[in-house]
């Protein structure tokens, strides 16, 4: 991964898609007002690492860290995570307890779980899992399928937010 940056630099800034959000029906840039502040200042100053909204990266690069869960720790003939650290991460460990974002969903360490494929998860396999951004972005792997999904999008609210379940609907609907 060689496009990922919590804090960028500032020879990477011109690539950055900013974060808008749908008013009155047109699409206008976010200001301060969301997570992580203003997107333009590029979290010039902060302190904090901001894991939960702060992660700048491009779909290669998910698509490559994705591509080594579901091949249980390694890419291109490299070990990154030991086998059992990637199956400990994505199990269900939550349980029966109401958790995760959408009904049917509970969570590993660090990622969501389907243990129920239904809603907007219907078409994934159950034990498929990933991880959701703060303004719209999803990537997920599904094992059964061995299938890995990147969407990207930058929106704080509105209907490109949703536009995610539709892109997995449609990946999971085009695998067999």
């Amino acid at each position: 991964m060689k496009d990922s940056f919590i804090f960028p630099p500032a020879g990477k800034v011109g690539r950055i898609a900013l974060v808008y959000r749908s008013k009155a029906g047109k699409l206008e840039r976010s200001g301060r007002e969301i997570l992580g502040g203003a997107p333009a200042d590029y979290r010039q100053g902060a302190k904090y690492s901001g894991p939960e909204y702060a992660l700048f990266s491009t779909a290669r690069d998910l698509f490559a860290f994705y591509q080594m869960l579901l091949n249980g720790g390694s890419l291109n003939g490299k070990r990154v995570l030991s086998r059992s650290s990637v199956d400990l991460m994505t199990a269900m460990h939550t349980g029966e307890l109401k958790s995760g974002h959408n009904p049917g969903m509970g969570f590993g360490l660090t990622v969501e779980v389907v243990k129920d494929p239904i809603g907007s998860f219907a078409l994934l396999s159950p034990g498929t899992f990933g991880h959701g951004g703060a303004f719209g972005t999803h990537g997920f792997v599904d094992r059964r399928k061995k299938m890995v999904g990147v969407f990207l999008v930058q929106s704080s609210g509105g209907p490109a937010v949703d536009a995610k379940y539709a892109f997995m609907a449609m990946a999971e609907a085009a695998i067999d």
